[in-house]
């Protein structure tokens, strides 16, 4: 299956991954962070699809609905800090 991968806020890069149907979330993120120019690494990264989050990492993506040519918008997850630690 092919999936198509926008970078959340910006609306020109958009990356075609093929991928067998039975890998899951979890393989797409590593997919992406190693094929795309996002500067996202995959435990930093949040997927989207439809509108909503692809919260559980194991699933395949033929379990969370994903068929061929399906757009899955990639955002960084928000940042998580104390006054005092943040940059």
């Amino acid at each position: 299956m092919h999936i198509s991968v926008a970078n959340y806020g910006d609306t020109e890069e958009l990356l075609t991954i093929e991928i067998a149907p039975d890998l899951t979330i979890k393989d797409l993120k590593a997919i992406i962070e190693s094929e795309s120019d996002f500067g996202i690494k995959a435990d930093e990264m949040n997927l989207y699809f439809d509108g909503k989050l692809l919260r559980n990492e194991n699933k395949t993506l033929e379990g969370s609905n994903l068929k061929d040519y399906d757009v899955v918008t990639c955002q960084r997850k928000p940042r998580m800090c104390f006054l005092r630690d943040c940059d």
